[in-house]
């Protein structure tokens, strides 16, 4: 009861949660230890402290520190996503390139075939 009491008391603390998939959600502890509420703006002994995430089943109300199964992989997969679009828009921009290129070149022929 202590423990389910604890993670209540972060839910709390933390709400709203940063983000939602599906069951779980994120939530994220202020790094400061006196109080939950004030962010990383004191050093305490020299050392800043920083915020921390933990996950919680919307459901059961029970909570880990850990990430779930498909929380990872729904990040992986908007991290390969994101790679391929990039791989995309840098080939769209190569081929806009190359086609300006040429277009110049044709101008250039054809302003100096005029003058001859």
């Amino acid at each position: 009861a202590k423990n389910v009491a604890f993670w209540e008391k972060c839910q709390a603390d933390s709400y709203p949660p940063k983000r939602q998939l599906g069951i779980y959600a994120e939530y994220t502890l202020s790094g400061h230890p006196i109080t939950w509420t004030e962010r990383n703006l004191t050093k305490r002994h020299g050392v800043f402290f920083r915020d921390v995430s933990f996950y919680a089943n919307t459901i059961t109300k029970r909570a880990s520190w850990e990430k779930p199964k498909g929380w990872t992989f729904k990040d992986q997969r908007e991290y390969y996503v994101l790679r391929v679009q990039t791989f995309w828009r840098a080939r769209a921009v190569r081929k806009r390139i190359r086609l300006l290129v040429k277009a110049q070149t044709l101008l250039e022929r054809a302003n100096s075939e005029e003058l001859e």
